[in-house]
């Protein structure tokens, strides 16, 4: 079977049922060749404390120890610019999950470094985001392989139907409010749901919801680990700063509380 053909196969019904679809061969080799040579030029930046108003950024994260920030605004990153507005990206994200509409508000890379990558905590997206309604889906592509011993990203099936739980600090697991919202257990498997870590090859991806636990272990391998997740809301969604603590997107929001998220910095990619 055809790449095409495998991507064309991946249905609704899979992602409404899982919470979370493998997208395998999602960016072609050319393509994610582009895109990973102008990340790598944007890692090579120095930290910085200056979030960019107006227009989409870029997160990259180093994740580990010690480990800072680097924002660029997506406009600098043509070819990343182009896969995030691509119909590939946007077609499947509406095919799974029925959207009429589909709002950029985060993109963001992940680096684990070789033998010194910190673990993420379980915890669901959805939790962090100042949005009413919360309703998101992520668009998770390796840029590396990953497996077990580099940090794949594990996945508890199904867990989307639970909701909203409380936001973590996702290196300790500790709660970030009050002692009376439930988290996601450290063990997922004892709540009764499947764990799955699906191995990656550069150029595959998760799609997942934005109430889907997830969690990965820290990379304990000679290898780096690079995810690039790239966000899209997908209804019209108001700000609502009391339900999340978001991230350096939430200082580009210029809209006032209980008003549509709207500006350059979240355009709206697609509508139907």
């Amino acid at each position: 079977m055809s790449t095409a053909d495998a991507l064309e196969q991946l249905s609704h019904d899979d992602y409404q049922r899982d919470g979370f679809v493998v997208a395998r061969g999602l960016v072609g080799a050319t393509a994610l060749g582009l895109v990973d040579r102008e990340i790598e030029s944007a890692f090579a930046q120095p930290p910085t404390t200056v979030t960019p108003q107006g227009v989409p950024i870029v997160v990259c994260w180093r994740h580990h120890v010690g480990g800072a920030r680097t924002i660029v605004t997506l406009k600098k990153l043509p070819a990343l610019s182009a896969l995030v507005r691509s119909a590939a990206m946007l077609g499947l994200a509406a095919r799974l999950t029925g959207a009429k509409h589909l709002q950029l508000f985060e993109t963001i890379v992940f680096n684990k470094p070789p033998g010194e990558g910190e673990p993420f905590a379980w915890h669901n997206d959805a939790s962090y985001y100042p949005f009413d309604p919360t309703q998101l889906v992520s668009t998770w592509i390796a840029l590396d392989p990953c497996d077990a011993a580099s940090g794949a990203m594990e996945l508890a099936r199904g867990s989307h139907r639970v909701g909203a739980v409380a936001p973590v600090h996702v290196k300790t697991g500790a709660s970030l409010v009050d002692a009376t919202t439930a988290l996601v257990p450290s063990d997922p498997t004892g709540r009764g749901f499947e764990v799955m870590a699906p191995l990656l090859a550069p150029g595959d991806a998760i799609v997942f919801d934005g109430f889907t636990w997830h969690a990965s272990p820290p990379n304990r391998s000679a290898r780096q680990r690079r995810g690039l997740c790239i966000r899209y809301l997908t209804h019209p969604a108001r700000f609502a700063p009391e339900l999340g603590f978001g991230g350096a997107f939430a200082r580009q929001i210029t809209t006032e509380p209980g008003e549509l998220i709207s500006s350059p910095a979240f355009p709206v990619l697609w509508a139907r």
